[in-house]
Order: structure tokens, then sequence, then C-alpha cells
């Protein structure tokens, strides 16, 4: 499967992870109803933890976006904040779509970018941003950071 159904996986289950979470803390000093609640974000937040691993796994993030991911289920707010980086960055490394889908990301399959397209040549890199790869503005090389992350190192 590809990262982009992935990454929709893990943004649904973020938000619902996030929601869950303020109404824990919310419910604490109702201690019946939080006893209730209390277990259906422990359940979630374990699903949650399979899609975070998926996700990692498939656009080969890094650790400390592992663990910023992981702490969102357990600090209120986190969870909107780690997801909107984690996509923002997904979506313009171009392992995945717009945030919206659909056939606007230019892939076979909605918002999956095509097989042929990433990494691209230094030269189509070079000829779509208007300069010729001999003329006088060096080729670059998008490459993995440590962090997970892409970055444009020069040749």
């Amino acid at each position: 499967m590809a990262v982009h159904g992935a990454l929709l996986r893990y943004r649904i289950l973020a938000y619902i992870v996030g929601c869950m979470l303020i109404v824990v803390f919310a419910t604490i000093p109702f201690g019946k109803v939080e006893a209730v609640i209390g277990p259906i974000h422990g359940a979630l937040y374990i699903t949650y933890l399979f899609l975070v691993v998926d996700l990692v796994r498939r656009a080969r993030l890094g650790v400390w976006t592992l663990l910023a991911m992981v702490t969102g289920g357990w600090i209120p707010f986190a969870a909107f904040i780690v997801e909107r980086r984690v996509s923002h960055r997904l979506q313009l490394a171009g392992v995945a779509g717009p945030a919206g889908g659909g056939p606007a990301g230019g892939g076979p399959a909605g918002g999956e970018p095509a097989a042929s397209t990433w990494p691209p040549s230094s030269q189509a890199a070079a000829s779509a941003a208007g300069a010729s790869p001999a003329g006088g503005e060096p080729e670059t090389d998008p490459t993995p950071a440590p962090d997970g992350g892409y970055t444009d190192r020069a040749l």
C-alpha cells in the first residue's frame, strides 16, 4: 500500500486520539465518566501506535519524528501539531499527495506520485526549475536527511 493511504489513516486516527485525549483530561474530575472514556482512549491509542509505525516504515521517517508522533497521544493538543507537521513534511517531500487527496496530486492513485517521478533526476529537476544542467547553477540531488525529511544538496 502507498504512503498516501498510510498517511490518511494516520491523520484520521491522530485527530480522533487527540480529541479523545482532551475529553479524558476534561472528565478527570468525573470519576465514573473518566473510567469509561479512559479505556476507549487507550484502545484507540494502541491502534494509533500501529498506524504510526506503519507510516514511519513506509515513509522512512526518522526516530525523532517517531517519538514526536508517539507522544502526540500523551500530551493534549500535541497530536494536532505533530500530525500537521508530519503531513506537511511528507507533502513537501513529494511522497504523499495534497492533504485533500484526489486527482490534484497528479499520481495514479489520487494523491500518490507516479513511481517514475520520485526521486527526480537532477537533470529533470534543473529543467523544471528553468535552469540547464550545464548552466551556471549547480545540479542538486534530493537525498534523505538524517531527520527523515529531504534536502537538496549540491553535487
